[in-house]
């Protein structure tokens, strides 16, 4: 009766996780023939790691070394569970079959290979056990490396979500800058035409004043230069004021850039918040898989 009961637990147990963990037997050809396997396939696995992983599950029981050689891994006079008291020699093959790990392993005890699955053995349960449990394990590991992964890229998603925030607060800043200087030049351009009305009116009483007065005397002369300063003033006075109306103008067209990239950002902060939403829900799928 009690080895009824554990047969039951042990195939509930393959059950509950058999979507990701499947152990099914099979009579395979070795190099020692043909004989009855385990076959075990995990899920999302990573063919590199699990075939060291599988490596060091082997050896780690008890200090031998294993025989890898491509896909092929044997380890003789191994131990998979204490539950086993003779020593084993376990034939392996790890085989990459894009997205899954399956392991075909072979068990000899006393020079007899085990038979085929039968609920009623001992030594089979216990493989099974064995096998499951490692396939869990190494399951796990792969769900581990996916979760890392996706954290990773979330991470990463928060970063560029930020750098895009900071960038709309740096543009905005610069428009806001662009406006008051903006502001202050037309502000200056409007004394400057008051200036400028001013300065021509003297100009104007200038030249009336100089047709006043006898061409060559040292008045006249004298009324003449202060009309060229008068002069040079004005045009200083029209260049201030044009190099205002271009440096407004280079603002506004820069302003438009800003605000372009503004949107371009709103824009990337949106598609990266649906990433994120995507990744989250990825992250909790992963992490509900887990064993």
């Amino acid at each position: 009766m009690k080895k009824t009961f554990i047969t039951v637990c042990a195939l509930l147990f393959v059950g509950q996780i058999s979507a990701q963990v499947n152990i099914q037997t099979d009579s395979l050809v070795m190099r020692k023939g043909k004989h009855a396997a385990f076959v075990l396939t995990i899920e999302d696995a990573q063919y590199k790691k699990t075939k060291t992983s599988w490596v060091k599950e082997l050896t780690s029981r008890k200090k031998v070394k294993a025989a890898v050689n491509n896909t092929d891994v044997e380890v003789l006079d191994g131990k998979i569970t204490d539950l086993i008291n003779n020593e084993l020699n376990i034939y392996s093959r790890v085989l990459d079959r894009g997205g899954k790990v399956i392991i075909e392993s072979f068990y000899e005890i006393d020079n007899k290979f085990t038979p085929l699955a039968d609920s009623l053995n001992n030594h089979t349960m216990m493989i099974r056990q064995f096998l499951m449990n490692y396939g869990a394990k190494a399951f796990n590991v792969a769900m581990d490396d996916q979760i890392e992964d996706t954290e990773d890229d979330l991470k990463g998603i928060l970063k560029d979500i930020k750098k895009n925030q900071n960038r709309i607060s740096k543009y905005e800043s610069n428009i806001e800058k662009n406006l008051k200087k903006n502001k202050s030049m037309t502000e200056a351009n409007l004394k400057t035409d008051s200036d400028i009305i001013t300065n021509d009116e003297s100009i104007n009483n200038q030249r009336a004043l100089i047709q006043t007065l006898s061409s060559g005397t040292d008045a006249r002369k004298s009324a003449e230069k202060q009309l060229r300063k008068m002069e040079k003033s004005a045009k200083k006075l029209v260049r201030s004021k044009e190099k205002n109306l271009d440096r407004i103008a280079d603002n506004e067209k820069d302003n438009v850039e800003l605000k372009t990239n503004i949107e371009r950002s709103k824009y990337a902060i949106e598609t990266l918040e649906k990433e994120k939403v995507k990744r989250e829900g990825d992250l909790a799928y992963l992490k509900k898989r887990k064993l």
